[in-house]
């Protein structure tokens, strides 16, 4: 008779349960914790963390009937100070039957119970046990969208086809799943979060995606002088209105001076002229300002049920910060607010040398602060982690970059080629290896446990959906916003979705 080596939980029968959770958890420092037996027990039972495995405390008058058929009761009930070991198989069927074929007196046969399938067994001591097969998981769908300017649009269309094709496992049947969880990076992060946002405001995911499918063409698409990201300061070849020209030439007058200043500082004057161009002085993020802040609702994401998380970088210690809104993924997140969400969003946002740095309130090493922070693409461009580290256990993973072993290579060098074939080397490397670290989970689920968690990891699903190669411009593309280029780049993503098979896309799927 063999049984997995984990011990999922203890019960112990209590007799006051409100004293014996005072007594856990403020003399032993233990924590209480999510856990789905406690809450289908409701006020009979708490569950608290201890090493990785749940104490599960049972009031004892509320207990026997979870366990025992009334027959039983009296032989083997359970009174306060006792407990209970429970072990963990994938069969308990196949358990049950070598257990009878080696003689072990079985209590209760198989059942259904709120563990899932459970029996109860009596060891050769007499200590009664159970031996639980749980309930299947359910599925927790998350999102994760990857950053890249305007291919941004590619995201569209694999939303709109999860939310219309049954076949994608988002829509169809009678209760639709609806996404838990969204992760995104730069142009993702405002996907991600516009969605949040539309599940809070009481909308389905179908019309959350029609929502910001609208908001890309009707607000976001448009050329170079008109699109709803930037403008370019200063461009005389368009009517901009005249307080724009004299905000441009106040900004640009104010720039000149004190790079000037800057230049006339100690030598290498070379070095001090070098420094003084910057790109992004051309470009006026206040049209992405005005969008965030205009459809992106404090209220509507409080009263969303799904976890939000943005990746940013901190331009001041180069480290990963995320900002999220729900479940706390890691230590290295900082909680959304009224007061920085809109701010979070535009740094994931900041392009380093195009756009500038954001500055957000959050936590410093000696309080609060105001710090800046730029595009997190830098660091995390696609955040699968922290989606996994919320809870999704079903992921849609949606990558704007092409996959590099279908980047045809150039005939010929040129800057522009291999600074491109560069950066899609480098995210699809930081890409893979949160994919090989999710394969290994599923290798190991239900053995290892998360990392500053007291819970088992969960098998992962995760879908990979890239952009073909015709719908890319390369690096030029990023800032191209043209209607026809989003509209190219939905119908792309519609296409990819709809014609999906795990085989060709390298899909990390439960082993």
């Amino acid at each position: 008779m063999r049984t997995r080596q984990r011990l999922p939980y203890i019960i112990v029968y209590v007799e006051n349960l409100a004293a014996s959770e005072r007594f856990y958890t403020q003399t032993l420092g233990l924590r209480a914790r999510d856990f789905p037996v406690a809450s289908a027990m409701g006020e009979h039972a708490k569950a608290l963390s201890v090493q990785g495995t749940t104490l599960l405390l049972v009031q004892k008058d509320g207990a026997n009937s979870y366990f025992l058929p009334e027959e039983l009761r009296g032989e083997h009930g359970r009174t306060a100070g006792s407990s209970s070991p429970s072990f963990e198989v994938r069969s308990l069927h196949g358990f049950h039957e070598k257990a009878l074929a080696a003689g072990v007196r079985c209590l209760k046969p198989p059942s259904t119970d709120v563990f899932g399938s459970v029996g109860v067994y009596q060891d050769p001591d007499g200590l009664m046990f159970t031996v639980v097969e749980p309930a299947p998981q359910p599925e927790a769908h998350g999102i994760v969208f990857s950053g890249g300017g305007a291919y941004g649009a590619f995201e569209l269309g694999v939303l709109r086809a999860l939310a219309t094709n049954p076949k994608l496992g988002l829509a169809g049947g009678p209760t639709p799943a609806v996404p838990k969880v969204f992760t995104g990076t730069s142009v993702g992060a405002y996907n991600a979060a516009y969605l949040a946002c539309g599940l809070g405001g009481a909308k389905s995911f179908e019309q959350a995606v029609e929502g910001l499918i609208g908001i890309w063409l009707n607000r976001i698409a448009g050329g170079l002088h008109d699109n709803g990201v930037f403008r370019l300061r200063g461009d005389l070849t368009r009517w901009q209105g005249v307080s724009n020209l004299v905000d441009d030439a106040l900004f640009f007058t104010r720039e000149a001076g004190r790079r000037l200043n800057y230049a006339m500082t100690p030598p290498p004057l070379f070095s001090r002229l070098l420094e003084m161009v910057d790109i992004s002085t051309l470009f006026s993020v206040t049209p992405l300002r005005e969008l965030v802040e205009d459809t992106i609702s404090w209220s509507c994401l409080q009263r969303s049920h799904c976890q939000l998380q943005i990746a940013t970088a901190d331009w001041k210690d180069g480290q990963l910060r995320l900002f999220g809104h729900g479940r706390k993924a890691s230590d290295q997140e900082e909680a959304m607010t009224e007061q920085n969400v809109w701010q979070s969003i535009l740094a994931s946002t900041a392009i380093p040398g195009v756009f500038p740095a954001v500055n957000v309130d959050c936590a410093g090493p000696t309080g609060r602060e105001i710090r800046g922070f730029v595009d997190g693409g830098l660091l995390m461009n696609s955040p699968l982690n922290p989606a996994i580290d919320v809870g999704a256990n079903v992921i849609h993973l949606i990558c704007v970059n092409p996959e590099v072993s279908k980047m045809p290579l150039s005939p010929i060098s040129s800057t522009m080629s291999v600074m491109q074939r560069a950066l899609v080397t480098a995210v699809a490397g930081h890409i893979q290896a949160d994919i090989d670290r999710a394969s290994l989970v599923n290798r190991i689920a239900g053995v290892v446990r998360r990392k500053h968690s007291d819970e088992f990891y969960r098998p992962i699903t995760i879908h990979r959906y890239h952009p073909s190669r015709e719908a890319l411009q390369g690096l030029a593309g990023i800032l191209d916003f043209s209607r026809d280029h989003v509209e190219r780049l939905i119908r792309d993503g519609e296409k990819i979705a709809g014609e999906h098979d795990c085989r060709r896309a390298n899909c990390v799927l439960p082993q």
